[in-house]
């Protein structure tokens, strides 16, 4: 589709199985971002990648696991920067 997917694990012993977390607030869900990174920043999950015309994607936060992702005018890309054909953070 056009959104990424959450999924979870209630337990982390082996075998047990993820379950796919189901969201009504499609307008909060995080886009597909191409070479989408995800790190942790301030107890919260940032994403960064590309969107489909491979142009740096607005960062979104996310402060629920990854259910809802938000912008934040807070976060920002440096003036100028053009992306490339890949896309990395840590």
């Amino acid at each position: 589709g056009t959104k990424n997917a959450a999924w979870t694990k209630l337990s982390y012993r082996q075998n047990e199985q993820w379950s796919y977390v189901e969201s009504n607030a499609d307008k909060f869900q995080l886009p597909l971002y191409k070479s989408l990174s995800v790190v942790n920043y301030d107890k919260a999950a940032l994403a960064l990648g590309l969107n489909s015309s491979g142009k740096l994607a607005s960062m979104l936060l996310s402060r629920d696991g990854g259910i809802t992702w938000k912008s934040d005018k807070s976060f920002t890309y440096p003036t100028g920067v053009q992306a490339a054909t890949a896309f990395a953070a840590t």
